[in-house]
């Protein structure tokens, strides 16, 4: 029996997501921004990109099954990262676009952090 996220994964796309508003260069929608992509992201299953890096690449003697599960979430974190850099300004998508999703919602949670912070 197939479960209904079977269906959502089979059909999982980002447009839902670029119909939203981007994320701000001032980063004062990064909330409901980041809320907005978790949620699906949940949808299709690839939530997890967004909780760890990607990781090193199995070695060349690995077992098959190792480099496929590897190849598998690489494919996965180039969507998301894809995903999240339509979404943004371009100006941020300049700024973070050779960052990996995991590394580049981070530095933006960080970034905003430090910007909501009081200063000395």
């Amino acid at each position: 029996k197939k479960s209904w996220r079977s269906n959502v994964r089979s059909s999982f796309n980002l447009n839902w997501f670029h119909e939203k508003e981007n994320l701000k260069t001032n980063g004062r929608n990064f909330d409901d921004w980041h809320r907005n992509l978790r949620i699906l992201l949940m949808s299709g299953e690839k939530e997890y990109v967004l909780n760890a890096p990607l990781g090193d690449a199995p070695a060349a003697d690995a077992p098959e099954a190792d480099r496929n599960v590897y190849l598998a979430r690489k494919n996965d974190h180039e969507v998301v990262q894809a995903g999240i850099l339509f979404g943004m300004e371009a100006e941020l998508q300049k700024r973070f676009e050779n960052y990996p999703p995991y590394e580049l919602v981070v530095e933006l949670n960080t970034g905003r952090n430090r910007a909501s912070s009081p200063g000395p």
